[in-house]
């Protein structure tokens, strides 16, 4: 039981047993007491021994709560899967892909209970640790455990980026979206989505149309993608963040030639409807950050110009899989969709020199508004 900070200096502990401290600190007492019979070397002496006893003390009770254990995570998985159960009793399997998002909500539910465990871990902790032990008795995806939802958005991520800011960025964007409805936006993110136990399946045995991803991505449902970034990019540098990043950009383009009218009504009104509703316009790819989405002019403004240098020399044609045969299937991919990897190097830093023009803009309309009130030049002016 934590003790309060008074009583924590009247009571023992490890940190400083009350049988060393005690006595010493009635000393120093005695001896302030006897200040004005003795000499000022005498009284300089005795204040010290006062002031250094009392900041051990102070020590002593610091040390004591940093090294009170907090519950171990064993117990703590057992209580959220008690709350698991209770919110959704019965798990079913549902179709892989769209239908196995989860809104935000739920995803903040599980970072605020496991927080400080996580800490600034990531997915490579997060899925042995927590996600697996929690669906392990139904052997399905968190999110069928959780209670799944339509995707509207797709998440394109790196697992070795701290789990704190990839929800911080997920909030940020579901918050410019939704406002105070945020916890209601749905996010198609694999380590959630995808079934831990069945991954072989989930990439569609070795056929890319088939795996979780391409259909979670396609859906018409789906109205863009979310990539989670710092200035490392390190996304960008796997293979299965490269086929997501190919299938956004074709699924943009064609989403383009639709508004555009360039292709068939008939086509267009078969695509556009989803289990009876309209399908929203297909925005493409959003550049994640913790401090905000690049693309509609928030963020760091330094973070965003180091990515931008960072990009103008990344060759999408380096990125790296766990599996040989999926970097040959989507660098294939790459040449058979783009026409080689000059393209798609071409076209993604041209979306992202797009997305940066948007950063420069907000932020300089920021500072024109600080500027005016304070009485400065304009930098719309300049």
């Amino acid at each position: 039981v934590a003790l309060p900070a008074v009583d924590g200096l009247s009571h023992g502990g490890r940190a400083l047993p009350i049988l060393v401290w005690a006595p010493l600190l009635l000393a120093s007492a005695l001896m302030a007491l006897a200040a004005p019979v003795i000499d000022e070397a005498r009284q300089a002496a005795a204040a010290a021994l006062v002031a250094a006893v009392v900041a051990v003390s102070v020590v002593a009770v610091v040390l004591q709560r940093w090294r009170m254990p907090r519950p171990p995570l064993k117990h703590q998985l057992k209580l959220y899967a008690k709350k698991l159960q209770k919110s959704n009793p019965n798990p079913q399997p549902c179709e892989r892909g769209a239908m196995r998002a989860l809104r935000l909500g739920a995803l903040f539910d599980l970072y605020d209970f496991f927080q400080s465990f996580v800490q600034r871990r990531n997915m490579y902790y997060l899925d042995p640790s927590i996600i697996r032990p929690l669906t392990g008795r139904h052997r399905l995806s968190y999110a069928e455990v959780a209670g799944p939802a339509l995707v509207e958005w797709f998440v394109s991520h790196y697992w070795g980026h701290p789990f704190a800011e990839t929800c911080a960025a997920l909030q940020r964007h579901a918050k410019g979206i939704m406002g105070s409805a945020w916890r209601e936006v749905a996010y198609w993110v694999c380590t959630f989505s995808n079934n831990q136990y069945a991954i072989k399946e989930e990439l569609g045995n070795g056929q890319w149309d088939q795996s979780s991803f391409y259909l979670a991505l396609r859906s018409t449902a789906c109205r863009g993608t979310c990539m989670i970034l710092d200035e490392n990019l390190f996304p960008l540098e796997r293979s299965w963040c490269l086929f997501e990043l190919l299938q956004t950009m074709i699924r943009a383009e064609e989403s383009s030639q639709m508004q555009c009218g360039h292709t068939s009504q008939q086509t267009h009104t078969a695509i556009a409807h989803h289990s009876g509703q309209e399908q929203k316009r297909f925005v493409g790819m959003l550049f994640c950050t913790s401090s905000g989405i690049i693309n509609g002019g928030e963020g760091s403004s330094e973070v965003a110009i180091n990515m931008g240098a960072k990009l103008a020399t990344l060759n999408l044609q380096e990125a790296k899989s766990t599996s040989p045969a999926d970097k040959r299937m989507i660098d294939d991919l790459v040449c058979l969709k783009m026409g080689g990897f000059d393209a798609i190097n071409r076209r993604l830093r041209a979306e992202f020199a797009s997305a940066l023009s948007a950063s420069w803009e907000a932020t300089r309309d920021k500072y024109d508004v600080i500027q005016a009130t304070l009485g400065g030049v304009s930098l719309s002016s300049v």
